[in-house]
């Protein structure tokens, strides 16, 4: 079964519409032989174009991939039966993805509606690391992490995902999660916590030269007045914080259950941002769920422009 310039044209004027009866106006046809040439196209492909919500339509991934080419079909038609193809025989394929240990939760989440829609055609192989090592050999797909100098822009493209302030933290537990607001003088006698990262973000980085400067000038102010604890990860300093050992910043992105954001304003902490984001690796004949997953960034990029 081929497709028909009739089923396109349809396609192409409801990713403008959204709404078939629109488009079966503007098309002038009727709404049911509209919705024929919709479903043909998609009963070709193998998968759904659009997601139905009432009467309005939104995308699926494999309709956004569609659509690349479909507005240039009079050029390249042949591109677009390519399209039509790759999505019939998609075969599993493993993308290899890199997270650092710190992003955890975040990436998983993110990375969420796309796994449950393609993890029956794609084996998703995760590697949990500080990933200094492997972005030298360039041994992932793709790499979500704090921004990174690292990141060799030759073979990997990069993509701001979120950008995560700085935020002053607090067991539920602690008598500080109901004050209303937090004075400079409600952490003296308290038992901060700070982590020294000597991994995963470079000290280079701005935000993090900020934070650390930031909390030596309050150990500076209070040096007789309060003791710190250090971890070498935010992980397990939000650990310690679940656990009422103490106080400390945390990039908001980390925050939890357990965990109260207290309302501690300075004007010191307005610069402290980290910026996540997602490398993809450039390939010469990446497979079809590579780029489905490299436009799932990009659209993501796009809609949170960081």
């Amino acid at each position: 079964m081929l497709y028909s310039l009739r089923q396109i044209e349809v396609f192409i004027k409801t990713t403008q519409t959204l709404n078939i009866t629109r488009t079966a106006s503007l098309l002038n046809m009727t709404v049911p032989a509209a919705w024929k040439q919709i479903n043909n196209l998609e009963n070709l492909c193998g998968k759904k174009l659009f997601n139905r919500n009432g009467k309005r339509l939104s995308l699926t991934s494999e309709g956004f991939f569609l659509i690349q080419n479909a507005n240039k079909l009079i050029n390249i038609s042949g591109s677009l039966a390519e399209n039509i193809k790759l999505i019939q025989q998609e075969k599993q394929t493993t993308i290899n993805i890199s997270v650092g240990s710190t992003l955890q939760s975040f990436i998983f989440n993110f990375l969420n509606p796309f796994i449950h829609e393609h993890q029956k055609k794609v084996q998703f192989k995760f590697e949990i690391d500080s990933q200094t090592h492997s972005l030298q050999k360039e041994q992932h797909d793709f790499y979500f992490m704090f921004d990174n100098t690292k990141i060799n822009h030759q073979s990997y493209e990069a993509y701001s995902l979120v950008m995560s302030d700085f935020v002053l933290v607090c067991s539920n537990m602690n008598k500080l999660a109901y004050k209303k607001e937090i004075l400079n003088t409600d952490l003296q006698n308290i038992q901060l916590l700070h982590s020294t990262r000597t991994h995963e973000i470079e000290d280079s980085y701005t935000a993090i030269r900020l934070i650390n400067h930031y909390f030596d000038k309050l150990k500076a102010d209070w040096s007789n007045k309060t003791s710190v604890i250090y971890f070498e990860t935010y992980l397990s300093l939000r650990e310690a914080v679940k656990a009422n050992l103490g106080i400390g910043f945390l990039p908001r992105i980390l925050v939890d259950d357990g965990i109260k954001i207290l309302s501690f304003h300075d004007e010191n902490l307005e610069n402290m941002q980290l910026k996540v984001v997602g490398a993809i690796k450039k390939e010469d004949n990446p497979s079809y769920t590579h780029l489905l997953l490299k436009e799932y960034i990009i659209q993501f990029h796009k809609n949170h422009s960081c």
